[in-house]
């Protein structure tokens, strides 16, 4: 998620925190920390606030609410599709408290990370998470993988100037401004970022950490970083049983996301967790054993 960068040429990470870091941003909407990004986002990451089918994917896990008492956010959870009210909470708003989407942990069929792959996932009317009837093909090679090969042997063989040229074409198409990236802008780790904002789900991804020879410092096992070892049991699904469910251990407890409401308010605000930067590296089939949201 965070990978994608922002249009005004700022890093991908989310604008979660004040300019001092006093305090959260407290947004009007959901979708309002991911606006103003890489379109690629919008076409292969379903976040909070997005449709899929003609329908808003509830992505929600609870609420916060700020205890005066104990002066600390005191956080609330209920079951899918749940509301912040009634006789369970009687001083709640009456306004949504955990998404029919998720995230929920105990649920066998909804995000655990906040975030779905709209990427090659059919919209269409009658299709299934099991490709019945889905006229979506699988992409092995496409031109933007021709023009960023072409700009990383450009750059690598020192020619800048062209590798500029080709790595441009990519990110214009993603919204990006003409020359979004110049000469003295465009690093090796500029375009392995490209790379992995682009063909992200398309198979690419460890084979490059592997032969940038830098998947050992990527995964390093540190789990303060934003890409901890478990990723790279999502990414080769040859991994033993054992480590799949370490790794699935990790991010249930690292990557669920709340959402923080002001009880003194009179309209819901929103912001995520910083868990949320897991998502981007979590392929379908294991970040969620169903790949479509669920809809109650």
């Amino acid at each position: 998620m965070e990978a994608y960068e922002y249009l005004n040429g700022a890093s991908g990470e989310l604008n979660i925190r004040n300019a001092a870091g006093t305090d959260f941003i407290y947004y009007d909407n959901l979708s309002g920390p991911f606006a103003n990004k890489d379109a690629r986002l919008y076409g292969t990451i379903i976040y909070p606030g997005s449709t899929f089918k003609g329908q808003e994917v509830q992505l929600q896990a609870g609420v916060k609410v700020w205890n005066a008492t104990s002066n600390s956010y005191q956080t609330f959870e209920g079951g899918l599709a749940s509301v912040y009210g009634g006789a369970a909470f009687p001083t709640g708003d009456g306004k949504l408290l955990t998404g029919s989407s998720g995230p929920q942990a105990n649920q066998p069929e909804v995000s655990n990370s906040g975030f779905y792959l709209r990427k090659f996932i059919d919209s269409g009317a009658g299709t299934s998470s099991r490709g019945i009837r889905s006229d979506v093909w699988w992409v092995h090679f496409r031109l933007a993988e021709v023009l960023l090969n072409a700009s990383e042997a450009a750059l690598e063989l020192g020619n800048t100037a062209e590798a500029v040229t080709y790595v441009n074409r990519v990110r214009e198409r993603a919204g990006f401004p003409a020359n979004s990236l110049t000469t003295s802008t465009l690093t090796l780790a500029r375009l392995q970022n490209e790379r992995r904002v682009e063909l992200a789900f398309e198979d690419h991804r460890v084979w490059d950490l592997k032969r940038w020879r830098i998947a050992h410092q990527v995964w390093n096992g540190n789990a303060t970083t934003l890409t901890p070892w478990p990723m790279c049991c999502f990414l080769t699904a040859w991994c033993a049983p054992a480590t799949r469910a370490t790794a699935s251990m990790y991010l249930r407890k690292g990557c669920r996301r709340a959402t923080v409401r002001r009880a003194t308010s009179s309209h819901s605000t929103t912001t995520p967790s910083s868990g949320t930067a897991f998502s981007t590296t979590i392929p379908k089939s294991f970040a969620t054993p169903s790949n479509s949201p669920h809809h109650s």
